[in-house]
């Protein structure tokens, strides 16, 4: 039926109008917002602001705004190079903080990511032994805001969201409409707060020293 194959076709991210000078190293790329506005921010992260830039596209057209979206699937956007991150990834970035120094329209910067599952992965591995390390992340991040900052930026970080409890929830709804089945997406908060403790924890601590 039609309305099951709307639901199962349902994606994330969205298709966007080419930069211009898009780095290369960066697997996202596109125009977002108002069509005739000047750009004057950046969507910077991975698949979770893939996820977001559909969202953000609707609501910059409404205020009015246009702006960027660059980055990498599973990479988070950094000033540093992070050993425990793919070469591709630290290359993106790389390319990604080069691109922004050449662009000072740029006055907002709106960082997207999977920011709980970096916390658990940095804290595996630091880059200078192998000793676990949980200030990793709050040093990374740490470096990237206090860069950005530098370079005359406005940060606004965004939090994760709660995950939905199925992997592919497009798959999962077109089913249960298909099958007539109960939809069961009951998610337990505890889980969440149990999941963003050490990220929230990291931001408290870096709140007192820089403004985002």
């Amino acid at each position: 039926p039609a309305e099951v194959l709307a639901l199962y076709e349902v994606d994330t991210g969205g298709d966007f109008p080419p930069i211009p000078d898009k780095p290369q190293d960066s697997q996202y790329g596109g125009m977002l917002g108002a069509d005739n506005a000047v750009p004057s921010f950046l969507l910077w992260g991975d698949s979770h602001a893939d996820s977001a830039s559909p969202g953000v596209d609707v609501t910059a057209r409404k205020l009015g705004k246009r702006g960027y979206f660059l980055g990498r699937n599973s990479c988070a956007p950094s000033y540093i190079d992070v050993e425990i991150a793919k070469d591709a990834c630290n290359a993106s970035n790389r390319a990604i903080v080069q691109w922004l120094k050449k662009h000072p329209e740029i006055k907002t910067v709106l960082l997207v990511g999977r920011w709980s599952a970096y916390d658990v992965s940095y804290s595996k591995k630091y880059p200078h032994g192998g000793a676990e390390s949980p200030t990793l992340l709050r040093d990374t991040l740490g470096t990237l805001i206090e860069g950005l900052q530098k370079d005359g930026k406005r940060i606004v970080f965004m939090m994760d969201p709660p995950h939905a409890p199925v992997f592919t929830l497009p798959l999962y709804v077109a089913r249960a409409k298909y099958y007539n089945t109960p939809l069961d997406l009951k998610y337990d908060l505890s889980r969440y707060a149990e999941q963003e403790a050490g990220l929230n924890a990291a931001l408290a601590d870096l709140k007192k020293r820089y403004e985002f």
